[in-house]
């Protein structure tokens, strides 16, 4: 794979400026994401919000930082079946690592961390998916009460997003988040008829269609 030029200058002047312990490019083994970096740092993270790529103005890159022990946490923390369920959850960040272009390793902890995700945690697999049929038959009766289409959209939300978790586990990926998600499913040559009916949901604007098209897309994901 070919890495866009802009990012390999930003890393190198980041690796020999700031010294953090890894920089990485989150996602980067499905093209056409957004181009950032990510540095991992020993102590505590810095506070610059992006770095040149070279000398004309305005060619900055979106930086983001993580403490190692934090991003070491996290990777336990998935391992352990922890981690997964909120929006914001660890295993996108570790999904975009995971799936992303290391850039620099000055400590050798990116390194480390690169043969701790390559094991997927079976802890994972086993968790979300038990979580999810567990939650599920709720979830669908609150869908197909709730009258207000915000407040089942905000539902929805919370509510696919663990769906998507366990699908990907059951196939050994990290779930990278909703941006993307039929180009990843496609990516990693998932089953795009089980995507079809997340798809159907948003097609849908009565409450007891898009309860029962949410009930279809789990029972599709927990027969995988």
């Amino acid at each position: 794979m070919s890495l866009p030029p802009r990012l390999i200058r930003a890393s190198a002047r980041l690796a020999t400026s700031h010294k953090p312990a890894f920089v990485y490019a989150p996602g980067l083994s499905l093209p056409g994401g957004d181009e950032r970096l990510v540095c991992v740092w020993d102590g505590e993270p810095d506070g610059f919000t992006s770095i040149p790529a070279g000398n004309a103005v305005g060619d900055d890159v979106p930086v983001e930082h993580v403490s190692l022990e934090r991003f070491t946490s996290e990777l336990d923390g998935l391992a352990d079946g922890e981690g997964w369920s909120s929006l914001d959850a660890p295993v996108r960040r570790v999904a975009g690592f995971a799936y992303g272009v290391m850039l620099s390793d000055r400590s050798g902890a990116g390194t480390k961390a690169r043969g701790a995700v390559s094991l997927f945690p079976w802890r994972l697999t086993d968790v979300s998916r038990t979580s999810l049929a567990a939650e599920a038959p709720e979830v669908t009766n609150e869908l197909s009460s709730c009258t207000d289409g915000w407040q089942r959209a905000h539902l929805l939300d919370a509510a696919l997003h663990r769906a998507y978790v366990a699908w990907f586990a059951a196939h050994q990926r990290y779930w990278p988040g909703r941006e993307r998600r039929y180009a990843w499913v496609s990516h990693f040559e998932l089953p795009e008829t089980v995507a079809d009916y997340e798809r159907g949901i948003w097609d849908t604007s009565g409450a007891l269609g898009q309860a029962e098209l949410y009930a279809g897309f789990v029972d599709r994901v927990l027969a995988e």
